[in-house]
């Protein structure tokens, strides 16, 4: 028995005939309203499934018969429905399905479910909390560090994948790290140094680090 995690493009006028059937199938479900520019009306569902066919027969059944929907993008149409192929961790999951607050829930662990609403933010306000966080940090090293020059580049990195870690979790792709790096060493006129040696021709990015946990 676990967690499952899909998502499908269906109008939220049906949403009667999805709570009946899944209330008829699963003992926990979390199912989530949403609506973005880009896909229109959509639902995100966390199921928890007592075996592997149970997620296969709810596709079936809802995503493919009874929506028509496809699991596969064609030229001319976008993948509609989806599965997560693994679930790192149950509660950043539900924090992410219950981002926008327009739930129907039916949970055993309700402190679970509690923390998930405390640490989910629209990814709007998940972005403004990383570059206020990376803001603070640049503004305390250059007021600790004299002149206002970072004293190890890679120090910044490690920050940077730290906290986007912490706060979207996962970790954030090379090219975002390099960007970041560009954005506050070059566009703020002022340069990290890798061994306390400072020079104007300092313009070399670190080697980038990856979190293997």
């Amino acid at each position: 028995m676990s967690w499952i995690a899909c998502m499908a493009h269906i109008k939220h006028e049906h949403i009667d005939y999805i709570k009946d059937y899944i209330d008829k199938r699963f003992d926990q479900y979390i199912i989530a309203l949403e609506t973005s520019a880009k896909v229109g009306e959509h639902i995100h569902f966390m199921l928890y499934v007592k075996e592997p066919k149970d997620y296969s027969n709810f596709a079936q059944n809802v995503f493919k018969q009874k929506f028509a929907l496809k699991g596969r993008a064609t030229k001319d149409n976008a993948r509609q429905y989806g599965r997560v192929k693994d679930i790192k961790s149950i509660q950043r999951m539900m924090a992410y399905t219950v981002k926008d607050d327009n739930v129907i829930t039916k949970v055993k662990d309700k402190k679970a479910l509690e923390e998930a609403f405390k640490i989910s933010f629209r990814k709007e306000d998940r972005l403004s909390q990383y570059n206020n966080k990376i803001l603070a940090y640049v503004n305390e090293k250059k007021n600790d560090q004299a002149h206002g020059y970072f004293t190890d580049r890679n120090d910044f990195v490690e920050t940077i994948i730290e906290t986007y870690w912490d706060i979207f979790g996962k970790l954030p792709g090379r090219a975002f790290q390099l960007n970041q790096v560009y954005k506050y060493e070059h566009n703020t006129q002022w340069y990290m140094i890798k061994s306390g040696t400072y020079t104007d021709e300092t313009h070399h990015f670190p080697k980038l680090h990856f979190r293997k946990d």
